[in-house]
C-alpha cells in the first residue's frame, strides 16, 4: 500500500465494530484539568513491567494480519471521541503512523471521516502496540457506530524519536473531592543515548471488557534525561481508573 523502496508504508485495514463498555470518565491532572506533572529524576525503580507500553490490564486485542500495522481494538464513541490500540506485526521497527477511519452507520453510509498521526509511542517495535486516539467532530455518533480504519507507517531506521519505559506505577485509594486518584507512573529512559524533551505521555483507561474506553494525552517538559535513568510522572484523575496502560516518547533525542 504505497510507494516501493525507502519511503515504504505499511497498511493494514480492518473494520470494527464499536462496543458498548462502561464509561469511568477521567481527567489527566498534569496533562490536562486538574494539576501539573511532576518530572523528577530518580536513579531506579521497581519494575512492573519492561515493555513500551505497560500498566495493570492486558487489553484484549484483535487479531491484526502478519505483516501489517493496523488497529487492534476500538473502543466506543464518547462525545465523538474513538480510543484506539495500534499494534505493529511488521518484522520491523516503524515509525510516522497515521491512522485514517469513517464512521459508518447501520446502513453502511459514511457519516463522518477523522485521522491522526499521534501514535505513543511514535516508535513501534515488532509485535508492540501504541496508544491513540480519533476525534470525528460528531458528538451524536451513537456507540452503535462501525468504523473502518486504514493505517499507514514508514521503517523507523533513524527516528529520532525516543520511547521511555513506564517501569513502576503507584495507584493511590480512592479520595474524596475534585481528585479522585492518583497515578504515579516512572518512565526509564532504555536508550544508550541522553532524552531530551519535550516528553509526550498517553494514559488509556479500559472497561471490564478490557477494551479501549477513555484516551487522554499531553506534552510535558523535561531538559534531559541521562541513559538508565527516570522520571516520575504524577498523574490526577477526576474519576477512577481502576485498569489502565501508559505510555511516552520524545519528540526528539537530539
Amino acid at each position: 500500500m504505497g510507494p516501493t523502496g525507502e519511503r515504504a508504508v505499511i497498511r493494514g485495514r480492518q473494520r470494527h465494530n464499536a462496543r458498548v463498555v462502561a464509561l469511568r470518565r477521567f481527567g489527566l491532572a498534569t496533562l490536562v484539568l486538574l494539576g501539573a506533572l511532576a518530572l523528577v529524576s530518580v536513579p531506579g525503580a521497581g519494575a512492573a513491567s519492561t515493555g513500551a507500553v505497560a500498566g495493570n490490564v492486558d487489553p484484549a486485542l484483535d487479531a491484526v494480519d502478519p505483516g501489517t500495522v493496523d488497529v487492534a481494538a476500538s473502543g466506543a464513541p464518547v462525545r465523538g471521541v474513538v480510543p484506539l490500540v495500534v499494534q505493529n506485526r511488521k518484522s520491523g521497527r516503524v515509525t510516522r503512523i497515521r491512522i485514517s477511519a469513517r464512521a459508518v452507520d447501520r446502513d453502511g453510509r459514511t457519516v463522518a471521516r477523522a485521522n491522526t498521526r499521534s501514535v505513543i509511542p511514535g516508535v513501534l517495535d515488532p509485535d508492540t502496540i501504541g496508544l491513540a486516539r480519533l476525534d470525528f467532530g460528531d458528538a451524536s455518533l451513537p456507540p452503535s457506530t462501525s468504523f473502518e480504519f486504514d493505517v499507514t507507517a514508514k521503517p523507523a531506521r533513524h527516528a529520532a524519536v525516543a520511547t521511555l519505559q513506564p517501569t513502576a506505577f503507584r495507584l493511590s485509594p480512592p479520595t474524596t473531592g475534585p481528585v479522585a486518584q492518583t497515578l504515579e507512573v516512572t518512565l526509564r529512559n532504555p536508550t544508550a543515548r541522553p532524552i531530551h524533551g519535550p516528553v509526550r505521555v498517553a494514559l488509556l483507561c479500559f472497561g471490564e471488557s478490557r477494551r479501549p474506553v477513555l484516551y487522554v494525552a499531553k506534552q510535558a517538559r523535561l531538559e534531559q534525561l541521562a541513559p538508565g535513568m527516570s522520571v516520575n510522572a504524577t498523574v490526577e484523575l477526576g474519576e477512577l481508573c481502576p485498569a489502565y496502560v501508559v505510555g511516552a516518547s520524545t519528540e526528539s533525542t537530539r
